[in-house]
């Protein structure tokens, strides 16, 4: 695990220690790194992934640029306040909510819901569309980018998770 200022200048990782604003964290193989942002929201990053914390007030943003984060919100957020986990394709707007956000290698964003509901807007940057979708606990969602029109460039894929598959993903996160 190595924590990045915004420089990109490697800093030393201490208990108890607070992230500027700008700091990125990535991990390795078989490592994962869990963050407390405050009492009530944790993230936890997956292996072999990078994420950089930017905080503007009461606005939180997580981008993830590789691999995937976990995360629990056990309370929901104030009126003043905000959450978002942003990919290159999607922003997660998080209230009160659990679930996983991943980017794999071919830079397919995926989304599942745990808990509570949130809001995404899928984004291509090739042609500046975005689409918008509400997302139920149990759902996953992948944002799909066609850059070969200027219409309909950015499509969601929304399955129900089975039990079987809901199971599986929580085994992940819990062994």
């Amino acid at each position: 695990v190595t924590l990045e200022d915004i420089n990109g200048n490697e800093k030393a990782i201490v208990e108890n220690m607070r992230f500027a604003n700008g700091d990125a964290l990535s991990t390795g193989a078989d490592s994962l790194a869990s963050i407390a942002l405050d009492e009530h929201k944790i993230v936890t990053l997956d292996e072999n992934s990078r994420a950089q914390f930017n905080r503007s007030g009461n606005a939180l943003e997580l981008d993830l640029t590789a691999g995937g984060v976990f995360f629990e919100v056990n309370k929901p957020l104030e009126e003043d306040e905000s959450f978002d986990i942003v990919t290159s394709t999607m922003t997660v707007g998080i209230r009160g909510t659990s679930g996983y956000v991943s980017v794999d290698t071919d830079g397919i964003t995926t989304l599942v819901l745990t808990s509570g509901h949130v809001h995404i807007t899928g984004i291509n940057p090739t042609t500046g569309e975005t689409k918008q979708l509400d997302v139920n606990p149990g759902d996953r969602v992948r944002v799909y980018l066609f850059n070969d029109r200027a219409v309909g460039s950015v499509d969601f894929v929304l399955d129900e998770l089975t039990e079987e598959d809901f199971n599986f993903f929580w085994m992940c996160f819990t062994v």
